[in-house]
């Protein structure tokens, strides 16, 4: 494992303090929820993208697209509700009176 950055070669992008200050305040338990809702996030947007690049894919209607959109999306929730990651799933692991938005 990596050692941990020093204060002085830490990113000074605003936008990258602010994040780093946000997940400083979530506890443990924050930080796993939070990790799951962005790797959810992220599976979709790439999904998204790969769809689109798909042959034949620019060629379908408007509504179309959006079909295929919501059927992709939603075999990614189905898979992640069914493995445990997604976020309503490990809502539920949380111990009592810790979980966090």
């Amino acid at each position: 494992m990596a050692l941990p950055k020093t204060p002085e070669s830490k990113s000074t992008n605003v936008y990258t303090v602010k994040e780093l200050g946000r997940r400083a305040k979530l506890s443990s338990f924050g930080l796993i929820l939070d990790k799951s809702k962005r790797a959810l996030k992220q599976a979709k947007s790439d999904t998204r993208v790969k769809l689109r690049k798909s042959a034949g894919f620019t060629s379908l209607l408007k509504v179309e697209q959006d079909i295929q959109f919501v059927e992709v999306i939603a075999a990614i929730n189905a898979k992640r509700i069914a493995n445990g990651t997604h976020p309503s799933q490990v809502a539920k692991k949380a111990p009592k009176n810790k979980v966090e938005n």
